[in-house]
């Protein structure tokens, strides 16, 4: 009897297991596949695993975490934002002209990259009024103020680079402490921040529920629109 007991069990147990190791899969395929990246890139490449390209590798992803965090949130509204180049540039842009450069006289210095974060806000909150209160696709909306940004910035620099002399200013981009590259301090305390208000503050529940069941929330009392608005203007800083 104990043995027929055991054996029981034992098949549960191997049955359970072998119902989880799928969604063990399903759940973790993104990190499954960089772990399998990262050995066969090893595998061909001596020097992938030293420190130093581990930070050139970080330096390089850093930019592009911090528009792909803030692209969390807008999905998680079930939306979707395709400004962001358009966004991107024309801050960059703006910010080029703002600081040293060979192209004018400017110097604002590191409040230029303020100046920009306020504007890529404010197209962000263009993204959102016009998404949430005209009823817009987001797709269409976001499309035609990403090709709006861009063109004003070709209209800017009339199709030519700036250059930017601040080397201060280059030093976020560039710089280094000791080997850690400054844009992967910045990106991980963007990102620390982010989880922070995605899993510890109302608003990260409110859009999570919205995304999940916009008519029970809009039930709720919960404000849509201004949820919706805060998130896009969230993305368009991020993105500045």
């Amino acid at each position: 009897m104990e043995q027929h007991i055991e054996k029981t069990v034992q098949r549960q147990l191997i049955q359970a297991g072998n119902r989880h190791f799928p969604a063990f899969l399903s759940n973790n395929a993104s990190l499954l596949a960089l772990v399998a990246l990262s050995i066969f890139f090893g595998s061909i490449s001596p020097r992938f695993f030293t420190l130093s390209n581990l930070f050139n590798i970080l330096d390089l992803v850093s930019l592009l975490s911090i528009t792909s965090i803030a692209m969390c949130f807008v999905l998680m509204l079930g939306s979707i934002d395709l400004s962001v180049e358009g966004i991107v540039g024309l801050s960059g842009v703006i910010a080029s002209f703002l600081v040293k450069n060979f192209s004018n006289s400017n110097d604002f210095g590191f409040f230029a990259l303020f100046i920009c974060i306020g504007i890529g806000a404010c197209l962000g909150l263009l993204n959102g009024f016009i998404f949430s209160t005209f009823k817009i696709p987001s797709f269409m909306t976001t499309l035609g103020v990403g090709f709006i940004t861009i063109g004003i910035g070709v209209l800017l620099t009339k199709g030519n680079p700036v250059v930017i002399t601040d080397w201060g200013f280059r030093q976020i981009g560039v710089g280094r402490v000791g080997i850690i590259p400054i844009s992967f301090m910045i990106a991980a305390v963007f990102i620390l921040f982010m989880w922070f208000l995605n899993e510890r503050t109302i608003f990260g529940r409110h859009v999570l529920a919205i995304g999940g069941d916009e008519a029970i929330v809009r039930d709720l009392g919960i404000r849509i629109n201004r949820v919706k608005i805060g998130v896009y203007a969230l993305a368009g800083q991020c993105m500045a």
